[in-house]
C-alpha cells in the first residue's frame, strides 16, 4: 500500500508535458476568433434591443412647452373672480328665463279671459234674441167667454098655453179652447120671447131669476141650466099681465146685448 501511495505522489508531483499535434494551434486560434465573433455579436443584439427602449422612453416624454401646467380645484381655495361672474351669469340667465315665462303666462290668461268674455256675450246675445219660453200656466188662465167661442143651445122642455115654459141652456167649451168664465144671471145672458113683430117677454127687463151667475168652464167641459119663462105676454117694459095665448113663438138669447145662438129657437104652445 505504500509503494502504491508514494507512486501516485511521484507521478502527480512531476509535470506532464503536453503533446500538441501539427495544426492544434490554428484551430485554437480559429476557436478564439469565433468565440470573439459571437461575443461581439451578443454585444450589437443587446445594444440593438436597447435602441427601441431608449427610443421609446423618448417617445413617451413630452416636449418642453412654455404653458404653465394648470392648477387643480382645491376646495380650500377660495373662489376667484370668475366664479363669482360665472354665478351672475347663471343668476340672470334664470331671471329672464322666468320673466319669459311670466310673459307668457300673462299674455295666456288675458287671451282666456278675452275669449270667455266673448262667449259669454254671444250666449247673453242668443238668449236676448229668443222667443221668450210659452207659460205652461197660459194654457190655464181663464178668459171671458165669447159667443164664438163657447157653443149654446136653447130648448124647450115642457109647457102649454096658460102654464110657464122651461128651457134648457146648454154651454159647452171645447178642447180646444182655453178656461173661460161666463155670467147667466140677466144682467149678461138673458131670454127674450117675440111672437112675430110683437115683444112678449124680456127676461132682463122682468129682472127674472138671479142678476148675477158666474160660472167657469174648464176646455172640453160643458153646463146645463134652466131658464124659465112665466107664461105671461108681459110687452117690452114687462107691465102685460096676460097670459100667453096658443101660436108660434121664437126664443132668443142674448150675451151682453149679442145673440148667443147660432139661430133662435122656434117653438109652438097649444
Amino acid at each position: 500500500m505504500v509503494v502504491r501511495d508514494s507512486g501516485r505522489d511521484s507521478r502527480s508531483r512531476t509535470p506532464r508535458r503536453s503533446q500538441t499535434a501539427p495544426g492544434a494551434s490554428s484551430r485554437r486560434n480559429r476557436s478564439g476568433a469565433s468565440a470573439t465573433n459571437r461575443v461581439d455579436r451578443s454585444v450589437k443584439s443587446s445594444s440593438a434591443k436597447a435602441q427601441p427602449r431608449a427610443k421609446s422612453a423618448a417617445v413617451g416624454q413630452r416636449r418642453p412647452t412654455n404653458r404653465r401646467p394648470r392648477p387643480t380645484a382645491d376646495p380650500r381655495r377660495p373662489r376667484t373672480a370668475r366664479q363669482p361672474q360665472r354665478s351672475q351669469r347663471s343668476a340672470a340667465n334664470t331671471q329672464s328665463l322666468w320673466q319669459n315665462k311670466t310673459v307668457r303666462l300673462l299674455m295666456l290668461l288675458v287671451l282666456v279671459v278675452a275669449v270667455g268674455g266673448s262667449a259669454v256675450y254671444l250666449w247673453m246675445r242668443s238668449v236676448e234674441n229668443q222667443p221668450p219660453p210659452p207659460n205652461p200656466a197660459a194654457g190655464f188662465e181663464a178668459v171671458a167667454c165669447e159667443p164664438g167661442m163657447v157653443d149654446i143651445q136653447l130648448d124647450k122642455t115642457t109647457g102649454k098655453a096658460g102654464q110657464p115654459i122651461n128651457f134648457e141652456l146648454t154651454i159647452s167649451n171645447p178642447e180646444k179652447n182655453p178656461p173661460c168664465y161666463i155670467d147667466v144671471g140677466h144682467q149678461s145672458l138673458w131670454l127674450e120671447v117675440t111672437s112675430g113683430e110683437q115683444p112678449v117677454y124680456n127676461a132682463k127687463v122682468c129682472q127674472a131669476g138671479p142678476a148675477n151667475k158666474q160660472l167657469l168652464l174648464d176646455k172640453g167641459m160643458k153646463t146645463v141650466q134652466q131658464i124659465q119663462w112665466d107664461g105671461y105676454n108681459s110687452g117690452a117694459d114687462c107691465q102685460g099681465k096676460d097670459l100667453a095665448q096658443p101660436g108660434t113663438y121664437v126664443a132668443e138669447l142674448l150675451l151682453d146685448g149679442k145673440s148667443a145662438l147660432d139661430r133662435p129657437t122656434i117653438f109652438e104652445l097649444n
